[in-house]
């Protein structure tokens, strides 16, 4: 057995100061800390369309078959499919149309806000970009932000496909 002599233990008073500094940090950390992870939903749930929009393109190359990405600015949520004629059928498909869908739907307090066409045309009600099997797309421009004021502007290129992830600037309308 260790025994400690002539040393002192902590006081209640100086215990009691502690407890006081860490709760003072706390109330004054943890509200950013809050805000900090708020605003990095927006920067991941673009990072996710970046994403959605790149296995389109994949997906594209791999069937080589037109893909598009829809995007719904109401519902907040980006559909991919692949692109059919309205003559086509299922025949010859062992999976429907609606089995091969794919969405994402954006979290809370992330929005769409506006999709810009290759020819300039812009959209804040149903957008598209269509991939093509030779890896290129239809092209366009897509604007998501968040409660906090916090933009990112996505482009999709027309010759190559690459979807390119930018912070905008601030309320650029």
């Amino acid at each position: 057995m260790i025994r400690f002599s002539g040393g002192r233990g902590f006081t209640l008073l100086e215990l009691m100061v502690v407890m006081v500094i860490v709760g003072l940090m706390s109330v004054l950390i943890v509200p950013r800390l809050g805000k900090s992870l708020s605003r990095l939903g927006a920067e991941t749930a673009a990072r996710k369309v970046v994403a959605s929009l790149r296995y389109a393109r994949s997906i594209a190359v791999s069937e080589r078959k037109i893909w598009l990405a829809d995007f719904d600015f109401e519902a907040g949520r980006i559909i991919l499919k692949p692109w059919r004629r309205e003559t086509d059928s299922d025949a010859g498909e062992p999976e429907t149309v609606r089995e091969r869908l794919r969405t994402f739907t954006l979290p809370d307090g992330v929005r769409l806000e506006k999709g810009i066409s290759v020819r300039g045309d812009v959209s804040q009600d149903d957008f598209q970009i269509a991939f093509f099997p030779g890896g290129g797309s239809g092209g366009g421009e897509v604007f998501l932000g968040d409660d906090h004021g916090r933009r990112f502007h996505l482009e999709a290129d027309i010759i190559t496909g690459a979807i390119r992830l930018a912070e905008a600037e601030a309320r650029e309308n």
